[in-house]
């Protein structure tokens, strides 16, 4: 590996396609059943069919409604694409079905999404050496991402570059 150049003292980085290579598939009936199954534990009782509509549905619903606040406010407008908070998606499945859940109920019916539906999550090559070299020179490493909250710092952990950041703002 070459060496880097340390030329500054802080180094800001994204992390889905820039530190992190990630495949997830959202798309197979196997996930749904298994999401549907999930809420139903919680008395929230889906078809796999119904709750994927359902989730897309809110999911679209979000965008547009975070679209439309953008386009009527400059609060965000440094931001291209801001992405919606997910677990509120999954708050509603549960809300829709008369189940009143807690956002922790909420994170980890996300989280267990995510995991049926990512084929793999790992850094780049040369990612951990390069951050480990950033920190060995006593240079500050931050995350800037518009990744999801919920699933950013848990796959981080499972890649083992967390512990390289000084800062993450997501």
């Amino acid at each position: 590996m070459s060496k880097l150049p340390l030329d500054y003292e802080n180094y800001v980085f994204d992390l889905y396609g820039t530190l992190v290579d990630i495949h997830t598939d959202e798309e197979p009936g196997s996930i749904w059943e298994k999401l549907a199954m999930f809420y139903g534990y919680y008395g929230a009782h889906y078809s796999a069919k119904e709750l994927k509509c359902r989730y897309k549905k809110l999911v679209d619903n979000h965008e547009k409604k975070l679209k439309t606040d953008l386009e009527n406010s400059t609060a965000y407008s440094h931001e291209a694409s801001p992405e919606i908070k997910i677990e509120e998606v999954f708050m509603q499945l549960f809300t829709d079905k008369g189940i009143k859940a807690d956002n922790e109920l909420a994170v980890h019916a996300g989280q267990f999404m995510r995991v049926m539906s990512t084929d793999y999550v790992r850094a780049y090559p040369g990612t951990g050496e390069m951050l480990e070299n950033l920190k060995a020179n006593g240079k500050k490493v931050y995350l800037l991402s518009n990744a999801q909250r919920i699933f950013t710092e848990y796959e981080m952990h499972d890649i083992d570059i967390f512990k390289y950041f000084d800062e993450i703002f997501i």
